[in-house]
């Protein structure tokens, strides 16, 4: 069995034998990439002489599959050349000179969410904005279909050219996810596991005027062991349920989520492709909700498609989403400051307090002289 670089090397030097004859002069490169979470992926470039622009086929997962023994090299090579046939340059309907117009692929563009302190390397050639604790990057969408999104990253190089404000940037980002067609859902996670397993379309709460059901409440202990009843939790993704989690950083959106829930609620960040809620009213203790994205995130999400372990707190009043954990340090905080500043601080007790016995000790005496004394 080959190792991963064999396996490499080998679909490199032969997938020109399993593609059309138009290929056979294509140029043939192995690329290294840093995906989400700096995952750094390893891609075959196939690129014919009039082409200068082509799709990066990644092969790891092809590798997995091959050392799993669940397919051939025979299999993943076709598997390869049939991905590039069908993702050529007419398809795209992209070149460089397109995505050097903004004006034409302004209307294509996309949010993804990062945490940059798993990102270095992936933010060092991309152009991104800080969003509380999170990272968006701004893609350029190329081709889309039921199964994947092929985009690419608006590198400092591209954004220089268009000669814009980030701020426009990210407004036009945040408009053209919503034309689309990747309408923003919202739903309580029952009918959202629902429609998975059947296919059916979960009732979207943001198109309904009626507030959530929320549920009963929720009784934790200290440790991270919980149960749960009934616990009021939603889904908040995009139709495509890819790359939804950049749904949070829509400001108008969260006020109609906010609104919908009737409650301030806590984002858990766990994956790239949705976020989960939970009201704060259900009285979840932050340390449960904490330990359960960090246990959810080490052994049910893929690196790839990981975001956060950072729960985040959104205030309906106040419409902003910030770091939980540091905004009830924040709150305790404040509370402390306030009892200091109190007139009746703990020193202003004391004395109010000896103030107190003195006058009870002066009164006593007056009481005792003014009791008469029994005749014998």
């Amino acid at each position: 069995m080959m190792d991963r670089n064999e396996f490499f090397d080998y679909v490199k030097e032969n997938i020109r034998d399993y593609l059309p004859a138009d290929y056979q002069g294509a140029q043939v490169d192995l690329i290294t990439k840093a995906k989400n979470n700096d995952l750094i992926l390893t891609g075959v470039l196939i690129r014919k002489e009039e082409e200068r622009m082509s799709p990066n086929i990644y092969l790891d997962g092809y590798y997995e599959e091959y050392q799993n023994g669940q397919i051939s090299v025979e299999g993943i090579m076709e598997n390869v050349a049939a991905a590039r046939v069908e993702h050529n340059d007419q398809e795209l309907g992209f070149d460089v000179d397109s995505l050097m117009d903004y004006g034409y692929v302004k209307d294509k563009l996309q949010i993804r969410l990062c945490d940059p302190e798993k990102n270095e390397e992936r933010l060092k050639n991309v152009v991104f904005t800080m969003q509380g604790d999170f990272a968006a990057v701004y893609y350029i969408n190329l081709f889309e279909n039921e199964e994947e999104i092929g985009g690419a990253a608006v590198t400092p190089q591209i954004f220089a050219e268009w000669d814009i404000p980030i701020e426009q940037l990210h407004a036009d980002a945040l408009a053209a996810d919503a034309d689309m067609g990747r309408k923003p859902i919202l739903s309580k996670i029952d009918d959202m596991m629902t429609s998975l397993l059947f296919g059916e379309e979960p009732r979207n709460l943001l198109d309904e005027q009626e507030t959530a059901d929320l549920g009963m409440n929720v009784q934790t202990e200290n440790t991270a062991e919980f149960q749960m009843q009934e616990v009021p939790m939603y889904c908040l993704t995009n139709q495509d349920r890819m790359n939804g989690a950049s749904l949070v950083v829509n400001e108008e959106l969260m006020k109609s989520v906010g609104k919908a829930i009737g409650s301030d609620f806590y984002v858990l960040p766990s994956s790239i492709h949705e976020t989960l809620l939970v009201p704060v009213s259900a009285q979840m203790e932050l340390s449960v909700l904490q330990e359960m994205v960090r246990s959810v995130n080490e052994t049910e999400v893929s690196q790839e498609d990981l975001l956060s372990d950072k729960v985040q707190y959104y205030d309906r009043e106040a419409c902003i989403l910030e770091n939980a954990q540091a905004r009830q340090e924040r709150m305790e905080k404040e509370k402390s400051a306030e009892r200091v500043s109190d007139p009746k601080s703990v020193l202003g007790l004391l004395a109010e307090k000896k103030e107190q016995s003195k006058t009870a000790e002066r009164n006593s005496g007056q009481r005792t002289k003014l009791t008469p004394e029994l005749a014998m």
